[in-house]
This record gives structure tokens, sequence and C-alpha cells, in this order.
């Protein structure tokens, strides 16, 4: 009986720490598509900035634009990878994809929005 009681007590705890990482794995997927998102964001701001016409501006707004392009890039393969749409979560209920948690319902991004050279958070209008 009580090598049952130890065998039931370590399959509990290797299911416990099992838990736990599925909820970090969760959460650094969510913070890595944060990130991305970020980076690519920031590099278009940059790319906006140089928007001058001489050769030195122009070199800068190209390199920035081709910097947004390899982090939307990396996101975008990144989220079809992991994204897990129909795996179980810890809780046994459907995850929801990384993607959809950080978007608002009903927004959809079009491409000419996501590849456009102004920022996306400016107040200018596009």
């Amino acid at each position: 009986m009580c090598t049952i009681r130890i065998e039931w007590s370590k399959a509990y705890a290797r299911r416990e720490r099992w838990s736990e990482e599925v909820i970090l794995l969760e959460e650094e997927e969510r913070r890595t598509l944060q990130s991305l998102r970020c980076m690519e964001s920031s590099w278009r701001i940059r790319a906006w900035m140089h928007r001058d016409q001489s050769v030195t501006q122009l070199g800068k707004r190209a390199y920035a634009l081709r910097q947004a392009d390899v982090y939307r890039r990396i996101r975008e393969n990144f989220d079809m990878r992991f994204s897990a749409k129909d795996e179980l979560g810890v809780s046994g209920k459907k995850r929801k994809s990384p993607a959809a948690a950080t978007e608002a319902p009903g927004a959809s991004t079009t491409s000419a929005q996501t590849h456009s050279d102004t920022p996306q958070n400016s107040s200018t209008p596009q």
C-alpha cells in the first residue's frame, strides 16, 4: 500500500511540473509574438522618420523597411508554426491562438495596412 502512495505522489508531481511547463510555454509564445510585433513596428517607425529624398535618407529608409519585413516574416512563420487553435491547453479547454488573444475582436488588417510605410500607431490618416 505504501508503494502505491509513493508512485501516486511521483505521478502527481510529474503532472504538476508538466502543467506548469505548459503554462510557461504558452506565456513564452505570447511574449515572443508581442516582441516580434514591437520590433516590426519599431523598424516601421524608423523608416517613416527617414522620408526625405536624400540618398542617405533613402538608404536608411530602405534598410529600416527591410528589417521591418524580416521581423514580419519571422512573426508570421512563428505564428503559423506555433499557433495551436486545435490543441488542448492545461485546463483541457481549447487554447486561444496567440494572434487571436492579442487582436481586438473583429479587427482585421489588410495587406495595404501591414506593408505601409507609415507607422501603425501614428495619429496621421493613412
